[in-house]
């Protein structure tokens, strides 16, 4: 990796705090054809993995599907079994909530106005790489509070006459 460019495949893992009644959640994001390591109880059951998916593990089993959410299997229990999607769930769905919201309609769990936390990790991933160690984010404070080093790409220095 250069600063000039993404490294060609990376993997970088996200630890969010608990909220509420919502324990912390640990997501880890694969890039450039890696994919992660299945937990022995699922590696058992030899599932095919597309070259881009999703993989869901929880306490009693896991989810694999394609990278839209398509061809969602469950993994439980020793087996492999199709999941059921509701139609209001399918991937072709996905794009009439933003459609509607264009519209004027209601805003719906997708919408954009709900997106900045997924661009901010997405972001703070970026961050990581670039500065090549963990960060620690408060978002309260809008700052990393491991790394001076890495809180400097979190804000752009622009030229005169472009500041914004």
């Amino acid at each position: 990796q250069t600063g000039f460019s993404y490294p060609t495949a990376c993997s970088l893992r996200f630890q969010f705090a608990a909220a509420g009644d919502r324990p912390g959640i640990e997501l880890f994001w694969y890039d450039g054809g890696m994919k992660p390591r299945f937990p022995r109880e699922i590696e058992a059951l030899d599932p095919k993995m597309q070259r881009e998916g999703i993989l869901f593990v929880g306490d009693q089993g896991a989810v694999l599907a394609d990278f839209h959410g398509q061809n969602a299997r469950l993994l439980q229990k020793g087996e492999i079994r199709p999941l059921e999607v509701s139609e209001s769930q399918s991937p072709a769905s996905r794009y009439h909530p933003w459609i509607e919201a264009c519209q004027g309609g209601e805003q719906s769990p997708g919408s954009f106005l709900k997106a900045a936390a997924i661009t901010d990790a997405v972001n703070l991933g970026t961050v990581a790489l670039r500065a090549g160690e963990k960060v620690d984010f408060d978002s309260n404070a809008m700052k990393i509070t491991s790394s001076a080093r890495a809180d400097k790409y979190l804000y752009r220095q622009y030229r005169e006459g472009w500041e914004l």
